[in-house]
Protein backbone atom coordinates (compact mmCIF):
# COMPACT_ATOMS: atom_id res chain seq x y z
CA UNK A 1 0.00 0.00 0.00
CA UNK A 2 1.03 3.49 -0.93
CA UNK A 3 0.80 6.25 1.10
CA UNK A 4 -0.01 8.60 -1.74
CA UNK A 5 -3.59 9.97 -3.01
CA UNK A 6 -4.83 7.15 -4.57
CA UNK A 7 -5.55 7.45 -8.21
CA UNK A 8 -8.84 8.29 -9.68
CA UNK A 9 -10.36 5.74 -11.92
CA UNK A 10 -12.71 6.56 -14.07
CA UNK A 11 -16.07 4.19 -13.87
CA UNK A 12 -18.05 4.23 -16.60
CA UNK A 13 -22.40 2.96 -15.98
CA UNK A 14 -24.78 2.16 -18.68
CA UNK A 15 -25.78 5.77 -18.63
CA UNK A 16 -22.67 7.08 -20.04
CA UNK A 17 -22.15 7.87 -23.45
CA UNK A 18 -20.93 4.79 -25.50
CA UNK A 19 -18.20 7.12 -26.86
CA UNK A 20 -16.72 7.71 -23.34
CA UNK A 21 -16.89 3.87 -22.34
CA UNK A 22 -15.50 2.78 -25.78
CA UNK A 23 -12.36 5.08 -27.43
CA UNK A 24 -12.76 3.36 -30.63
CA UNK A 25 -15.96 4.61 -30.97
CA UNK A 26 -15.09 8.28 -30.16
CA UNK A 27 -12.34 8.02 -32.79
CA UNK A 28 -14.54 6.62 -35.27
CA UNK A 29 -16.66 10.02 -34.59
CA UNK A 30 -14.42 12.01 -35.02
CA UNK A 31 -13.05 10.30 -38.08
CA UNK A 32 -16.85 10.57 -39.29
CA UNK A 33 -17.14 14.21 -39.16
CA UNK A 34 -14.37 14.77 -41.11
CA UNK A 35 -15.61 13.04 -43.46
CA UNK A 36 -18.45 14.67 -43.79
CA UNK A 37 -16.89 17.46 -43.34
CA UNK A 38 -14.89 16.62 -46.29
CA UNK A 39 -17.88 15.51 -48.44
CA UNK A 40 -20.17 18.58 -47.67
CA UNK A 41 -16.80 20.72 -48.83
CA UNK A 42 -16.24 18.71 -52.15
CA UNK A 43 -19.96 18.91 -52.88
CA UNK A 44 -20.31 22.45 -52.69
CA UNK A 45 -17.47 23.11 -55.32
CA UNK A 46 -18.91 20.55 -57.38
CA UNK A 47 -22.07 22.81 -57.38
CA UNK A 48 -20.85 25.73 -57.57
CA UNK A 49 -18.39 24.53 -60.34
CA UNK A 50 -21.36 22.57 -62.80
CA UNK A 51 -23.29 25.82 -61.88
CA UNK A 52 -20.79 28.47 -62.82
CA UNK A 53 -19.16 27.41 -66.17
CA UNK A 54 -15.01 28.28 -66.07
CA UNK A 55 -13.75 31.58 -66.95
CA UNK A 56 -11.10 32.27 -69.66
CA UNK A 57 -9.33 28.84 -69.75
CA UNK A 58 -7.39 30.09 -72.66
CA UNK A 59 -5.14 31.69 -69.99
CA UNK A 60 -2.81 29.22 -69.14
CA UNK A 61 -1.62 29.51 -72.67
CA UNK A 62 -1.19 33.04 -72.59
CA UNK A 63 0.72 33.05 -69.38
CA UNK A 64 2.77 30.69 -70.97
CA UNK A 65 3.36 33.10 -74.00
CA UNK A 66 5.30 35.84 -72.06
CA UNK A 67 6.72 33.74 -69.83
CA UNK A 68 8.08 31.31 -72.25
CA UNK A 69 11.71 31.56 -70.99
CA UNK A 70 11.23 30.33 -68.10
CA UNK A 71 9.03 27.38 -69.08
CA UNK A 72 11.59 26.60 -71.18
CA UNK A 73 13.86 26.72 -68.87
CA UNK A 74 12.13 24.89 -66.34
CA UNK A 75 11.14 22.25 -68.73
CA UNK A 76 15.02 21.78 -69.35
CA UNK A 77 15.43 21.78 -65.50
CA UNK A 78 13.14 18.64 -65.55
CA UNK A 79 14.83 16.97 -68.20
CA UNK A 80 18.21 17.52 -67.16
CA UNK A 81 18.78 16.98 -63.88
CA UNK A 82 16.89 13.55 -62.78
CA UNK A 83 18.91 14.45 -58.97
CA UNK A 84 16.26 16.44 -58.05
CA UNK A 85 13.23 14.93 -56.16
CA UNK A 86 10.80 14.96 -58.70
CA UNK A 87 7.70 14.02 -56.89
CA UNK A 88 7.98 17.31 -54.51
CA UNK A 89 8.22 19.34 -57.69
CA UNK A 90 5.57 17.49 -59.15
CA UNK A 91 3.40 18.04 -55.92
CA UNK A 92 3.94 21.94 -55.66
CA UNK A 93 3.17 22.26 -59.23
CA UNK A 94 -0.15 20.18 -58.74
CA UNK A 95 -0.98 22.08 -55.36
CA UNK A 96 0.09 25.65 -57.44
CA UNK A 97 -2.14 24.87 -59.92
CA UNK A 98 -5.11 23.42 -57.86
CA UNK A 99 -4.46 27.39 -56.28
CA UNK A 100 -5.22 28.93 -59.58
CA UNK A 101 -8.23 26.79 -60.79
CA UNK A 102 -9.95 26.96 -56.88
CA UNK A 103 -12.83 29.85 -57.84
CA UNK A 104 -12.93 28.06 -61.11
CA UNK A 105 -12.13 31.89 -62.83
CA UNK A 106 -9.16 31.83 -64.80
CA UNK A 107 -7.68 35.71 -64.90
CA UNK A 108 -4.37 36.52 -65.13
CA UNK A 109 -3.03 37.47 -61.99
CA UNK A 110 -3.64 34.28 -60.32
CA UNK A 111 -0.96 32.65 -62.15
CA UNK A 112 1.20 34.48 -60.18
CA UNK A 113 0.66 31.30 -57.80
CA UNK A 114 2.80 29.63 -60.24
CA UNK A 115 5.61 32.11 -60.26
CA UNK A 116 7.93 31.06 -57.44
CA UNK A 117 7.70 26.82 -58.68
CA UNK A 118 8.44 28.40 -62.23
CA UNK A 119 11.38 30.89 -61.34
CA UNK A 120 13.09 28.32 -59.36
CA UNK A 121 12.62 25.31 -62.00
CA UNK A 122 13.56 28.20 -64.33
CA UNK A 123 16.73 29.27 -62.73
CA UNK A 124 17.95 26.33 -62.30
CA UNK A 125 17.33 25.02 -66.32
CA UNK A 126 19.03 28.09 -67.15
CA UNK A 127 22.20 27.10 -65.10
CA UNK A 128 21.96 23.83 -66.74
CA UNK A 129 21.99 25.30 -70.33
CA UNK A 130 25.22 26.40 -71.26
CA UNK A 131 25.87 29.82 -72.17
CA UNK A 132 25.23 29.37 -75.74
CA UNK A 133 21.70 27.91 -75.43
CA UNK A 134 21.30 30.48 -72.46
CA UNK A 135 21.87 33.44 -74.70
CA UNK A 136 19.20 31.36 -77.35
CA UNK A 137 16.51 31.26 -75.06
CA UNK A 138 16.95 34.85 -73.22
CA UNK A 139 16.68 35.96 -76.90
CA UNK A 140 13.02 34.91 -76.23
CA UNK A 141 12.87 38.01 -73.27
CA UNK A 142 12.72 40.14 -76.67
CA UNK A 143 9.04 39.00 -77.01
CA UNK A 144 7.60 40.63 -74.14
CA UNK A 145 9.59 43.69 -74.42
CA UNK A 146 8.55 44.32 -78.19
CA UNK A 147 4.88 43.58 -76.53
CA UNK A 148 4.53 45.55 -74.04
CA UNK A 149 7.96 48.33 -74.11
CA UNK A 150 6.48 50.81 -76.28
CA UNK A 151 3.52 51.14 -73.72
CA UNK A 152 6.32 51.72 -70.61
CA UNK A 153 8.39 54.49 -73.21
CA UNK A 154 4.74 56.33 -73.63
CA UNK A 155 4.18 56.56 -69.87
CA UNK A 156 7.83 57.59 -69.25
CA UNK A 157 7.45 60.65 -71.69
CA UNK A 158 4.23 61.42 -70.19
CA UNK A 159 6.39 62.00 -66.85
CA UNK A 160 9.07 63.81 -68.07
CA UNK A 161 6.75 66.08 -69.88
CA UNK A 162 4.79 66.50 -66.60
CA UNK A 163 1.33 66.13 -68.55
CA UNK A 164 -1.45 63.78 -67.95
CA UNK A 165 -0.69 60.16 -68.64
CA UNK A 166 -2.81 58.50 -70.70
CA UNK A 167 -1.78 54.72 -70.23
CA UNK A 168 -4.78 52.84 -70.38
CA UNK A 169 -3.60 50.35 -67.64
CA UNK A 170 -4.41 53.38 -65.23
CA UNK A 171 -7.55 54.86 -66.97
CA UNK A 172 -9.83 53.96 -63.83
CA UNK A 173 -7.19 55.53 -61.71
CA UNK A 174 -6.84 58.65 -63.28
CA UNK A 175 -10.63 58.32 -63.02
CA UNK A 176 -10.68 58.19 -59.54
CA UNK A 177 -9.04 60.94 -58.76
CA UNK A 178 -10.88 63.35 -61.06
CA UNK A 179 -14.50 62.48 -59.29
CA UNK A 180 -12.37 62.76 -56.05
CA UNK A 181 -11.55 66.18 -57.36
CA UNK A 182 -14.88 67.39 -57.81
CA UNK A 183 -17.05 65.50 -54.88
CA UNK A 184 -14.83 68.23 -52.62
CA UNK A 185 -15.96 70.77 -54.00
CA UNK A 186 -19.21 69.93 -52.90
CA UNK A 187 -17.98 68.25 -49.03
CA UNK A 188 -17.43 69.83 -46.03
CA UNK A 189 -16.11 68.46 -42.48
CA UNK A 190 -18.41 65.70 -41.11
CA UNK A 191 -19.56 64.44 -43.90
CA UNK A 192 -19.32 60.76 -45.37
CA UNK A 193 -19.42 58.39 -48.27
CA UNK A 194 -20.34 55.30 -49.62
CA UNK A 195 -19.07 54.18 -52.72
CA UNK A 196 -21.37 51.65 -54.90
CA UNK A 197 -18.39 48.85 -57.18
CA UNK A 198 -15.06 48.27 -55.83
CA UNK A 199 -13.50 51.50 -55.49
CA UNK A 200 -11.58 51.54 -52.45
CA UNK A 201 -9.55 54.51 -53.52
CA UNK A 202 -12.36 56.70 -53.45
CA UNK A 203 -12.25 56.96 -49.63
CA UNK A 204 -8.43 57.63 -50.07
CA UNK A 205 -8.96 60.54 -52.33
CA UNK A 206 -12.03 62.39 -51.23
CA UNK A 207 -10.75 62.32 -47.58
CA UNK A 208 -14.34 61.07 -46.51
CA UNK A 209 -14.76 58.33 -43.98
CA UNK A 210 -17.57 54.99 -44.63
CA UNK A 211 -21.17 55.61 -43.73
CA UNK A 212 -21.54 52.21 -43.59
CA UNK A 213 -19.91 49.07 -43.05
CA UNK A 214 -20.04 47.84 -46.25
CA UNK A 215 -16.90 49.91 -48.40
CA UNK A 216 -18.28 48.47 -51.92
CA UNK A 217 -21.46 46.62 -53.32
CA UNK A 218 -20.20 43.59 -53.16
CA UNK A 219 -22.26 42.12 -50.49
CA UNK A 220 -24.88 44.09 -51.84
CA UNK A 221 -25.44 42.65 -55.39
CA UNK A 222 -23.85 39.16 -54.87
CA UNK A 223 -21.61 39.94 -58.09
CA UNK A 224 -17.78 38.94 -56.94
CA UNK A 225 -15.65 42.59 -58.27
CA UNK A 226 -13.43 40.30 -60.43
CA UNK A 227 -15.94 39.86 -62.73
CA UNK A 228 -18.67 42.76 -61.95
CA UNK A 229 -17.51 44.78 -64.93
CA UNK A 230 -19.03 42.36 -67.62
CA UNK A 231 -21.09 40.17 -65.22
CA UNK A 232 -24.49 40.57 -63.58
CA UNK A 233 -24.73 36.90 -62.27
CA UNK A 234 -24.90 36.62 -58.74
CA UNK A 235 -23.12 33.48 -56.82
CA UNK A 236 -25.30 34.98 -53.81
CA UNK A 237 -28.77 36.53 -53.43
CA UNK A 238 -30.69 35.38 -50.52
CA UNK A 239 -28.92 37.74 -47.91
CA UNK A 240 -28.06 40.30 -50.83
CA UNK A 241 -31.47 41.82 -50.24
CA UNK A 242 -31.80 41.81 -46.30
CA UNK A 243 -28.44 43.63 -46.64
CA UNK A 244 -30.14 46.32 -49.51
CA UNK A 245 -32.78 46.90 -46.73
CA UNK A 246 -29.87 47.31 -44.35
CA UNK A 247 -27.96 50.36 -46.07
CA UNK A 248 -31.25 52.23 -47.04
CA UNK A 249 -31.38 52.93 -42.79
CA UNK A 250 -28.30 55.17 -43.62
CA UNK A 251 -27.57 58.34 -44.82
CA UNK A 252 -24.31 58.83 -46.32
CA UNK A 253 -23.42 62.79 -47.63
CA UNK A 254 -22.03 61.35 -50.75
CA UNK A 255 -22.94 58.17 -52.90
CA UNK A 256 -20.27 57.76 -55.47
CA UNK A 257 -21.67 54.81 -58.05
CA UNK A 258 -17.95 53.90 -60.02
CA UNK A 259 -19.65 50.60 -61.62
CA UNK A 260 -23.00 51.78 -62.94
CA UNK A 261 -21.20 53.51 -66.31
CA UNK A 262 -19.33 50.31 -66.86
CA UNK A 263 -22.41 47.65 -66.53
CA UNK A 264 -25.38 49.42 -66.75
CA UNK A 265 -27.30 46.47 -65.10
CA UNK A 266 -25.35 47.01 -62.04
CA UNK A 267 -26.04 50.37 -61.71
CA UNK A 268 -26.91 51.51 -58.00
CA UNK A 269 -30.35 52.35 -59.40
CA UNK A 270 -31.05 49.35 -61.03
CA UNK A 271 -32.33 48.21 -58.11
CA UNK A 272 -36.00 48.78 -57.15
CA UNK A 273 -35.58 47.97 -53.41
CA UNK A 274 -32.87 51.03 -53.72
CA UNK A 275 -34.21 53.60 -55.77
CA UNK A 276 -36.44 55.21 -53.04
CA UNK A 277 -33.88 55.86 -50.83
CA UNK A 278 -31.65 57.24 -53.64
CA UNK A 279 -34.63 59.38 -54.39
CA UNK A 280 -32.97 61.44 -51.70
CA UNK A 281 -29.69 61.90 -53.43
CA UNK A 282 -29.29 64.40 -56.30
CA UNK A 283 -26.33 63.94 -59.15
CA UNK A 284 -23.84 66.86 -58.51
CA UNK A 285 -20.91 65.55 -60.70
CA UNK A 286 -20.20 62.97 -63.16
CA UNK A 287 -16.82 61.39 -64.97
CA UNK A 288 -16.37 59.03 -67.72
CA UNK A 289 -16.85 56.19 -64.92
CA UNK A 290 -18.59 57.72 -61.84
CA UNK A 291 -21.34 59.38 -60.60
CA UNK A 292 -21.56 61.32 -57.85
CA UNK A 293 -24.51 61.88 -55.59
CA UNK A 294 -25.24 63.90 -52.62
CA UNK A 295 -28.08 64.02 -50.03
CA UNK A 296 -30.34 66.77 -50.48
Amino acid sequence: MGTGEPKAVPVFTSQSPRSERCPQIRNRSSINAKANAGFRLLTSVYLVTRQRPPTALPQPRRWLGVSRQIAVGALWFWWRDPKQDRTRWAAWAVISFAAVAAGWRFFPRYYFQLLPLAVLAGARGFALLGRRRALAVAALLLVPLIRFGPRYALLARDLIAGQPSHWVDAAMDRDSRQAARLARQWSAPGDTLFVWGFRPELYVYTGLPAATRYLDSQPLTGVPADRHLTDSQPVESEATSARRAELTGTHPTFIMDGLGSLNPRLAIGAYADLRPWLANYQEVARTDLTITYRLK
